[in-house]
């Protein structure tokens, strides 16, 4: 007579040994952890908030290495029209306000707001161009997609000014404008201006695309990726 077993794992008269019972719940999967802007030495674009956006965007004045997030650049864009928009109203409002005593405190006020909107914009021109920059970088794109479009388009002005400005001293050099009526635009010039304007707007919808479009989640050539949506 063969003797019964104490262990469940032996089998008994020939049957099989019975498996052990599974586990009522499994390991849940592993998530790698959200980094945030405290916790991310390696500076990598994350989501931050207005503050943040504004400390980190100053902090790296003239930075143009790098990558910034949507979050980081738009904020700092925010900043740019809660600044910019008020003082162009507020000189609009002086420029048109008839109410003032004496002409002196008007001019006094334009020359005032002025000073102060062209301060606003010469001290943030390098870090908006630096933050446009790393965005750009953020998308996997070159820089120089706006930094050529900057000069071009200041090359192309200039030269577009300097045409106009040379055909009306012609003109006028040759009698046409004695009369005090300034010749005509050639249609030449008229054509190239539209053509320069539709090129520009092409431009500044490509360059919008690139600008709202969520940067790679993973490294490129630019810098290492993130994990936060941003």
């Amino acid at each position: 007579m063969v003797a019964e077993s104490d262990s469940p794992d032996i089998p008994i008269h020939g049957e099989p040994a019975l498996s052990p019972p599974p586990t009522p719940y499994s390991a849940p999967p592993y998530a790698p952890p959200v980094m945030s802007a405290q916790d991310n030495p390696s500076k990598a674009p994350v989501h931050v908030g207005f503050v943040d956006a504004i400390k980190r965007a100053y902090s790296h004045y003239a930075t143009f290495s790098g990558r910034a997030s949507r979050s980081e650049f738009w904020w700092f864009y925010l900043l740019q029209m809660l600044v910019s928009i008020p003082l162009s109203a507020l000189g609009l409002a002086l420029s048109t306000q008839v109410g003032f005593s004496s002409p002196t405190s008007l001019s006094t006020g334009n020359l005032a707001l002025s000073g102060i909107g062209n301060l606003w914009s010469l001290a943030n021109f390098i870090p908006i161009l630096a933050i446009t920059w790393r965005r750009l970088h953020d998308s996997n794109k070159s820089g120089w997609w706006y930094g050529a479009a900057l000069i071009g388009g200041a090359v192309v002005g200039l030269l577009f000014t300097v045409a106009l400005i040379l055909f009306a001293v012609s003109n006028c050099s040759s009698g046409s404008c004695s009369s005090g009526n300034l010749p005509g635009v050639p249609a030449g010039l008229i054509a190239l201006g539209v053509a320069l304007a539709l090129a520009y707007l092409a431009y500044g919808i490509t360059m919008l695309v690139f600008l709202v479009r969520r940067g790679d989640d993973g490294a490129n050539k630019y810098g290492p990726g993130y994990s936060s949506p941003a």
